[in-house]
């Protein structure tokens, strides 16, 4: 990590997760290597026809994007309002360029 890439502790920062580094899940799940599991709900899931959906999920009050297949919104049974988690790896959030303001973005406290 440069000097400059360092996060103060309780300051705010500006991170990136794509929908393509968002895993869902219906039940809390054990024993994986990603740690960051959050409690979320499906606020939309898209209506486009093809093998791939873009599922709009709530953590908090912040919004975050997962890109999944159909087939996996068909057998997990999503819906609008249902809780889930939102699995997201540790390497895949990027520190933001300050004006972006991409649906999957949002900001966090550093610990």
């Amino acid at each position: 990590m440069k000097a400059q890439d360092r996060v103060e502790s309780r300051q705010r920062v500006r991170v990136r997760i794509r929908a393509r580094d968002v895993a869902l899940a219906i039940a809390r799940p054990a024993g994986l290597s990603v740690l960051n599991i959050l409690p979320a709900a499906i606020v939309a899931i898209s209506a486009e026809e093809g093998p791939i959906a873009e599922v709009q999920v709530r953590v908090g009050r912040l919004p975050l994007l997962a890109r999944i297949t159909r087939r996996s919104v068909q057998e997990l049974e999503l819906r609008e309002g249902r809780p889930g988690y939102a699995l997201v790896n540790a390497g895949s959030p990027d520190r933001a360029s300050g004006g972006d303001a991409r649906p999957a973005a949002f900001r966090v406290h550093g610990r």
